[in-house]
């Protein structure tokens, strides 16, 4: 049953739920500080109204590297719901105005160490992803692992089905990136090549189109895909990830091949070429700068997409990289050694792909940028 607001003696456990509600998981030190500190509750009321909330099963306890943490439980949380509003104005607005400092200041307490923010780039990662659990939520962390634990390269493996996820993110990204360019080759260069009606707007379609975040059509998207029953499939990731690549690939490759003289296909058609073969034996070799700029981009972005990924998929024998490595993100608790150590294992294709290409990269990027 919710909680009784209407006594007047239940006002401190509501206020209690509140702050919960508002701090999120903390431990019962931190919320006694936040709410001493407010001037909210002293700590006879605090400890009082605690003792009541756990054992009417508002509130609780998980365990932590730092101690127990307190959670509220569904019935706190409708609790809070229902009758927050009966908390008096001047109380709310300490709540309001101290919580999100706190809020900030329990995390750092409970995950970061102290020198994260000056440290936040991938030598971070790489260190923290050296660090045993206890070390990372330690008070008193050096940029430096004390001790450099090598085997959480080897325990993601065992604690993850990482393998299955790579080679999802692995065939997702490739075959976005294969079908984004055997879509856009021939758009672009029918865009370079060929007058029509309405050119113009189309092209200005194609831009606008790049202003839409996938998130923004979630919904839309989700809909289409049960629709054509794709909601839980590689194949309808492939699908959504080479469409909302498309119009920048069209883009890019449109410049590049308006950058190539339409003189080299005139004398391949004097030479008994057709069009198509135009395309393939003289503009496609010479536009492989461009192509490859194109491919990588999309690549990247495929490889990195994340919130369609992790609405249409729901079972891990089809989750990519970037959702199966949530498996280390707990419910009250994150393992960011081993996440550190999944993520570094994630950069590993694109920094391979970035090498074997990084010549054409440049000289791609400058073609693509022709004005058309």
């Amino acid at each position: 049953m919710p909680l009784d607001a209407h006594a007047t003696e239940e006002e401190d456990k509501l206020i209690l739920l509140s702050s919960l509600s508002r701090l999120g998981g903390c431990t019962q030190e931190q919320l006694l500080r936040f709410l001493a500190e407010s001037g909210l509750m002293n700590p006879f009321q605090f400890y009082l109204a605690l003792g009541g909330l756990k054992e009417a099963g508002f509130i609780r306890e998980a365990r932590h590297m730092e101690g127990a943490l307190l959670f509220l439980t569904p019935q706190g949380r409708e609790s809070v719901e229902m009758f927050a509003s009966r908390i008096r104005a001047s109380q709310q607005e300490k709540l309001d105005t101290h919580a999100a400092e706190w809020k900030r200041r329990i995390r750092d307490e409970l995950q970061m160490p102290a020198e994260w923010k000056e440290t936040d780039n991938g030598f971070s990662v790489t260190l923290r992803a050296l660090e045993s659990g206890a070390e990372i939520f330690s008070m008193n962390g050096t940029i430096f692992p004390v001790e450099a634990i090598w085997s959480n390269f080897t325990d993601v493996w065992k604690l993850a089905p990482m393998s299955n996820y790579m080679m999802n993110s692995i065939v997702i990204a490739g075959g976005s990136t294969l079908l984004a360019m055997v879509c856009g080759i021939p758009a672009a260069y029918a865009l370079s090549r060929m007058k029509f009606k309405g050119q113009t707007a189309f092209l200005g379609f194609v831009i606008v189109s790049q202003m839409f975040a996938p998130v923004v059509l979630l919904i839309g998207i989700y809909k289409v895909m049960m629709a054509f029953h794709l909601t839980n499939s590689i194949i309808g990731l492939i699908f959504i990830n080479a469409a909302f690549n498309q119009a920048f690939a069209i883009w890019l490759l449109r410049g590049t091949f308006l950058s190539i003289s339409p003189e080299m296909e005139q004398a391949a058609t004097i030479d008994g070429c057709n069009r198509v073969h135009a395309l393939l034996r003289i503009l496609l070799p010479v536009a492989a700068p461009g192509i490859v700029t194109a491919l990588i981009f999309v690549f990247i972005n495929a490889w990195n997409e994340y919130t369609v990924a992790l609405t249409l998929i729901s079972t891990d024998t089809f989750k990519p990289l970037t959702v199966g490595i949530n498996i280390f993100n707990g419910y009250n608790m994150i393992e960011w050694q081993y996440l550190f150590a999944a993520s570094l294992y994630a950069i590993v294709p694109v920094v391979i792909l970035f090498v074997g290409i990084e010549k054409n990269l440049v000289g791609g990027l400058t073609s693509g940028g022709v004005k058309g």
